[in-house]
């Protein structure tokens, strides 16, 4: 599928865009699931937010992919695991699921700094890539904390 030059091109200007919209259009909501004040959510908008929770994990899989074939940066796979983190913290409707989302996403977190730091010494990458990967690991460990403290 991807052995001509066009269809590259356009598999890498598809993928671009799904990450500049994940990284771009972000949560769209700061209210907590479990919150009292938080308004009940229709079926309808349940059904979206599962909808955009299965298309960000496709997008994390597939930059995943291609970073492996040299067609996608470290950048585009954190991105990717950023927007799909926000999204599925949006969606859980208790603490529980939280702590666990944000577990699971620690373990990314880690697995993404190694991969950056990894490149760095392989001289593919500047040094700002893996100080950007363990900022945000450190990021969702004080999430996990947070959380699981309460």
């Amino acid at each position: 599928m991807l052995a001509s030059g066009y269809g590259v091109r356009s598999f890498v200007f598809i993928f671009a865009a799904i990450v500049l919209a994940c990284v771009v259009i972000g949560p769209l909501s700061r209210v907590r699931a479990d919150d009292p004040a938080a308004p009940k959510v229709s079926a309808a908008v349940a059904k979206l937010r599962q909808e955009r929770i299965a298309t960000l994990r496709e997008a994390s899989e597939m930059s995943a992919a291609m970073f492996r074939q040299g067609l996608a940066s470290e950048a585009d796979v954190g991105g990717c695991q950023r927007a799909l983190l926000e999204a599925q913290l949006e969606y859980a409707s208790t603490a529980t699921e939280r702590v666990q989302i944000l577990r699971e996403a620690l373990e990314a977190a880690k697995k993404q700094e190694a991969m950056a730091l990894n490149q760095a010494r392989a001289g593919l990458s500047n040094g700002l890539a893996p100080l950007e990967a363990k900022a945000y690991r450190l990021r969702v460990e004080i999430q996990v904390a947070e959380e699981g403290g309460k």
